[in-house]
């Protein structure tokens, strides 16, 4: 919609007001927006000087993880964590040292950063709430250890961190391998939930004694330490054949029983190691046990493999048995590669052969296997003496009854085409369950993409599952109000997705016709489960513009009472019920003993363009009859055309309590003489103080002293000091300017001075009045239509914050001519009564010249411009705020 000043240069005293739609936004979702850009430094950083408050919101996900790379920073770390302490508190995850891809990418003789495990203790003393600590390709240095001091070991952190990475760390000068001792004093000072070992260099050589290493560890001994995940990757030593034994024998002494449930080692044993295997196998049944869910072996079965690989004995000694809530494992076989000598001789038995040998260990319960093969071409494939895939397929199918995945890996393959469509023909019972995927190192290759002419599309993985309920739930709000058919859409992608889009589903109903009115209700009945999400109930024809576009031979809905009582008594959770265009049947008995149909008050009730069956006018006593049954903190009551305002009623009941403080809009068609009944009606009706709101319709025409004193007693009554927001149900017009109207005294009867908290006041200007004759000259008012603006504003408290002026069929002759409309005098009012004025609202309804009148209105009212305060509004096309 455009808007003037899209068509002129601003000037002085012109406020720009900009509001961004993150504001309306719960503070979940903004931190929620924040977490998922933690990446992106620059961005937060960005958002945290935009205002105080979202300084507060971005500082924990700025200083929610810090890398410091050198080793003299370690030094201005600590000073800035003793300095800020409420800074310190945010940080969860703290990486130090240096940041490579992989730390053999470093040259030895790069000095690396050096980290003293005092510096280190000193650092995360200071930090409450961290919870993931890397240490990446530094220099350790144990000073207590160094002097000859391994008792003197300070537990430093008084729980468990959710992870502890060491990568690629050393001894200082020239990557000396790391001892044992140390490396395991770092692992029981800083206690992990998951611990990573990755490209380390260990020194095995030295005895290990976790009870040495932790005697001054009060209320800790041997066995202690639980960890759930462990990963071990790329782990050497000097003494190749022996490290593996001496490294999972101390993870055995110092990891507490049946505490491990992953355990990922990759390429930590290396060729037959029957020690290594033992100690393996004790580690696994002392800390895996039944706890055990993951598992990826430690070695590969390649050219080694004989006869006794091939049989389920050899590999008892793992211990596999007693891990019997084991849920997937990865096998590893490397076979040579195609240019090596070796390539040319196939092992003594296939090495799928000692897989099947190994798996006949594990428990029948397994629902995941991977097969990671390094180094296979087309022909080893095909050889039956290399991989017999064949009988892999069926040994997991009858060991296994409960599999639902078979992985199998493809590294460092060539022609990985080729080789996919092999792995696929020879495991064809895997195939035909839909189990088996065949991947490309991490690119899935699934069946569809290489037999193309399976039908079946490979399945699809929506990301929106990956959000939280709560996301989801704002996602489907907004689009429930104007987008059902994608509601309804969403309810069939899922179980889950079903329960969370039901209530936004059924939040709002329409029933449109008569005849839906008893099936709707006999639809309640059956499914209480869906009448609890509704909460919004529309009865009746939706027409574009209400009720405008129906003839009056149109044959509406008829609502009866017993059918909207029977409705509403199933609906628990209903706060807004909408009732349009429909013809409504006179209530029976006495109003004053009509039950309340809801036990609680509602959030809404709207009754628009109703009226009596065949069109004919509907009594008041059948209106008050619905407010009564359906009490309602907001009413709104639109183009009804009311009767027999003057039978006599009688009623004791209030429509509100005077603890619910009410808005109510007033769109009623009337004549003259019924206006002041109407008044006295509704003052009887409601609640003394409860009125917030007024909004009405400028249907009082030739306001006359009677009508306005029985409004003033209205609005003294119901409103009064709680009354906020007023819209005046008059317009000043041609028969009503007069200099009687134009003093404050005229409008004392209105009692707006008893609005001593009133902020917002909408006044109407009608320029409109019959012509005497075509061409003719049109008669002066008496006095401006701004003076008796003046003097009905002067009954208003000082404190008003908002004033609207809605000006019908406008002309630029009329704003020009100061007979008519004196800006300037309602200016200079508007800037002395009211000194907390924040916005001056001039609306023109009407056809004019647009342009033309707002440079005319924004010339007069200079100080209301120069203040910022001006706004000028118009309806119809190409109008909008200037």
């Amino acid at each position: 919609m455009l808007t003037a000043g899209h068509s002129r240069e601003r000037e002085p005293g012109d406020v720009l007001r900009t509001g961004s739609i993150l504001d309306v936004l719960p503070l979940e979702i903004l931190h929620l927006i924040l977490h998922h850009t933690a990446a992106d430094r620059s961005s937060i950083l960005a958002c945290s000087l935009v205002s105080h408050s979202w300084r507060d919101m971005s500082l924990p996900h700025l200083f929610s993880s810090l890398k410091v790379k050198r080793s003299h920073t370690h030094g201005d770390l600590s000073d800035f964590l003793t300095e800020r302490p409420d800074l310190a508190r945010y940080v969860r995850k703290l990486e130090l040292g240096c940041l490579p891809m992989h730390p053999s990418s470093l040259p030895h003789s790069i000095v690396r950063p050096t980290l003293t495990l005092i510096q280190l203790s000193i650092i995360t003393t200071k930090l409450p709430r961290l919870q993931v600590l890397i240490l990446r390709s530094v220099w350790l240095v144990d000073e207590a250890s160094a002097n000859g001091d391994s008792t003197a070991r300070p537990f430093i952190v008084p729980r468990r961190l959710e992870e502890l990475t060491i990568n690629g760390c050393s001894l200082p000068r020239r990557d000396q391998p790391l001892p044992l001792r140390v490396l395991f004093s770092i692992l029981t000072a800083y206690p992990a939930k998951s611990i990573s070992l990755l490209f380390l260099s260990l020194d095995c050589e030295a005895p290990f004694h976790p009870d040495i290493q932790r005697a001054s560890v009060a209320a800790q001994s041997a066995n202690t330490l639980e960890v759930e995940s462990l990963v071990v990757k790329r782990v050497f030593s000097e003494d190749w054949r022996n490290h593996e034994a001496r490294l999972y024998d101390a993870f055995r002494q110092v990891l507490a029983p049946g505490c491990l449930r992953s355990l990922r080692a990759h390429a930590t044993i290396h060729g037959r190691a029957p020690d290594a295997f033992h100690t393996l196998g004790g580690f696994i049944e002392h800390a895996g046990r039944e706890a055990l869910h993951h598992l990826e072996l430690p070695f590969g079965i390649g050219l080694e493999v004989g006869l006794p690989e091939s049989r389920p004995e050899y590999w008892r000694v793992l211990h596999l048995d007693t891990c019997c809530n084991l849920e997937s494992i990865r096998v590893t076989v490397t076979l040579p590669m195609s240019t090596s000598r070796s390539a040319l001789q196939p092992p003594q038995v296939p090495l799928t052969t000692a897989c099947i040998a190994l798996i006949a260990n594990l428990p029948r319960a397994l629902r995941t296997f991977e097969l990671a093969s390094w180094y296979v071409d087309t022909t080893r494939v095909n050889d039956g003496k290399w991989l017999d895939l064949g009988e892999l397929d069926e040994a997991l199918l009858a060991h296994f009854p409960s599999l639902e995945k078979v992985k199998v890996v493809l590294c460092a393959c060539v022609d990985w085409v080729e080789c996919t469509q092999l792995v696929l023909d020879a495991m064809v019972k895997c195939r035909q369950c839909r189990i088996l995927d065949v991947y490309l190192r991490t690119v899935m290759l699934t069946a569809k993409q290489v037999l193309r002419e399976h039908d079946e599309a490979p399945p699809v993985k929506i990301v929106l599952d990956n959000l939280p309920p709560e996301v989801l739930h704002v996602i489907f709000q907004h689009a429930a109000h104007d987008d059902k058919p994608t509601i309804l859409a969403c309810s069939l992608v899922s179980w889950n997705w079903r329960e969370m889009s039901l209530p936004h589903l059924f939040s709002s109903l329409t029933v449109k016709r008569s005849l839906d009115y008893d099936d709707f209700s006999n639809f309640l009945t059956e499914h209480p489960n869906l009448a609890r999400y509704i909460r919004r109930l529309v009865l009746g024809f939706l027409p574009k513009r209400y009720f405008d576009g129906l003839p009056h031979a149109t044959i509406r809905p008829t609502l009866t009472s017993v059918n909207l009582s029977q409705i509403t008594a199933k609906l628990p959770r209903l706060h807004t019920l909408v009732l349009q265009s429909v013809w409504l049947a006179e209530a029976r008995g006495d109003i004053a003993s009509l039950p309340s149909v809801i036990p609680r008050m509602l959030k809404g009730l709207m009754i628009h363009g109703c009226s009596a069956p065949r069109e004919e006018p509907l009594p008041l006593r059948a209106l008050l009859g619905i407010l009564i049954a359906y009490p309602a903190t907001a009413i709104s009551l639109q183009s009804i055309f009311v009767v027999d305002c003057n039978a006599p009623i009688q009623f004791d009941t209030e429509l509100s309590s005077a603890t619910h403080q009410s808005t109510i809009r007033l769109d009623l068609g009337s004549s003259c003489d019924h206006w002041p009944r109407l008044y006295e009606t509704f003052r009887r009706l409601l609640a003394p103080l409860c009125l917030r709101s007024l909004c009405t319709h400028p249907n009082i025409h030739d306001a006359a002293p009677d009508v306005l004193r029985a409004l003033g007693a209205f609005i003294d009554y119901a409103g009064g000091e709680a009354l906020r927001h007023l819209e005046l149900p008059f317009s000043i017009g041609v028969d009503d300017v007069g200099h009687s109207q134009a003093r404050p005294d005229f409008w004392r009867i209105l009692r707006l001075n008893k609005c001593s908290n009133l902020e917002y006041i909408q006044v109407n200007i009608a320029l409109v009045f019959p012509w005497p004759a075509p061409h003719s000259v049109m008669p002066l008012p008496p006095v401006p239509f701004t003076t008796v603006c003046v003097a009905l504003l002067a009954q208003l408290p000082n404190t008003l914050r908002t004033v609207a002026f809605k000006i019908r069929s406008p002309d630029e002759t009329y704003i020009y001519d100061a007979n008519w409309l004196d800006l300037q005098e309602l200016d200079e009012a508007l800037i002395t009564q009211f000194p907390s004025l924040e916005q001056v609202h001039l609306m023109l309804d009407g056809y004019i010249r647009w342009q033309e009148c707002i440079r005319l209105i924004r010339s007069a009212m200079a100080q209301c411009r120069q203040r910022g305060i001006l706004s000028i509004g118009g309806q119809g096309p190409g109008r909008g705020w200037a």
